[in-house]
């Protein structure tokens, strides 16, 4: 039948049959094209989400670290550095939340902001006990310097009136007294409730006990000095609940809330990695294909 036909009419079919081949080829190249661009669009987004997880987990780090410097060294600078850490993780949160499309990953980082509120909040409470405890060890020292000059006075008035038994006694109970503050001052570096207790009873119980051995030989005489120690002995038994209290409850919330959220924040974080390589993985066969 195509023989049959005229040359210029069999022309015209080959023309037609040629552009129709172009056409056919030149729209599966562009669509082949057309994926392949998108696979690579897709494959450097997921790429530069991989970046900026890493970015937000090195906040992390830095963040946990400031939280361990702050307890260590609590001043301004330790706290500014805290926020700053804070601020630049958030700042990286935010761009991940911006990029991340993904719905089952986009819950992940939803969960995460969530957390790291949660954080920041547990922080801010800690920093309140941790200033707490400053300003009562502060209170502490003031007050066991008097207490000691109470005593310092009471020993030379002693001297100089020629009482050494009085001047013995007021002596033993000074050096009763600052072995009791050395056994506080252990407990404020170790944080162990066995050293507050002996603490306890070396400030308290046998400090108590030396001075009423003392009252009772001094009778009336020295009564200035009485008052005064006994004064600030009082003030610096107060003051020890407030300091365990400080103490005791900026290490649960640092144990027990922060060091907790800090790991599930880490475990998310390291699920929104795994996830999103997984899909870069399979994503690199299909552009190649």
């Amino acid at each position: 039948m195509f023989k049959n036909l005229k040359l210029r009419t069999q022309l015209n079919f080959g023309f037609a049959a040629v552009i129709v081949l172009l056409i056919i080829v030149a729209g599966t190249a562009y669509w082949g094209l057309e994926g392949a661009l998108e696979g690579f669009t897709e494959y450097r987004r997921q790429a530069l989400n991989g970046d900026r997880v890493s970015e937000f987990q090195e906040n992390l780090l830095n963040v946990r670290l400031a939280v361990k410097n702050f307890v260590i060294n609590s001043n301004d600078q330790t706290a500014q550095d805290y926020r700053t850490d804070f601020d630049a993780m958030m700042a990286a949160h935010k761009a991940l939340a911006e990029n991340i499309t993904n719905p089952e990953r986009k819950k992940i980082v939803a969960a995460i902001g969530e957390q790291s509120a949660k954080y920041d909040d547990t922080f801010k409470q800690v920093m309140t006990f941790v200033k707490q405890r400053e300003e009562t060890i502060k209170r502490l020292v003031e007050t066991g310097i008097l207490f000691q000059n109470a005593l310092t006075s009471l020993v030379d008035s002693a001297v100089k009136d020629n009482n050494t038994e009085v001047a013995a006694l007021a002596g033993n109970l000074k050096t009763q007294f600052m072995n009791g503050r050395y056994f506080v001052l252990r407990y404020i570096r170790s944080h162990v409730r066995n050293d507050y207790e002996q603490a306890e009873e070396e400030v308290v119980t046998l400090v108590n006990q030396g001075e009423k051995i003392l009252s009772e030989k001094v009778g009336a005489s020295y009564r200035t000095q009485m008052e005064q120690f006994g004064k600030e002995h009082d003030t610096y038994i107060a003051l020890l609940p407030a300091l365990v209290q400080a103490i005791e409850k900026s290490d649960d919330l640092i144990k027990n809330t922060l060091d907790r959220i800090g790991a599930e924040i880490t475990k998310a974080t390291d699920e929104l990695k795994a996830s999103r390589k997984a899909d870069q993985d399979a994503l690199g066969p299909k552009v190649q294909h």
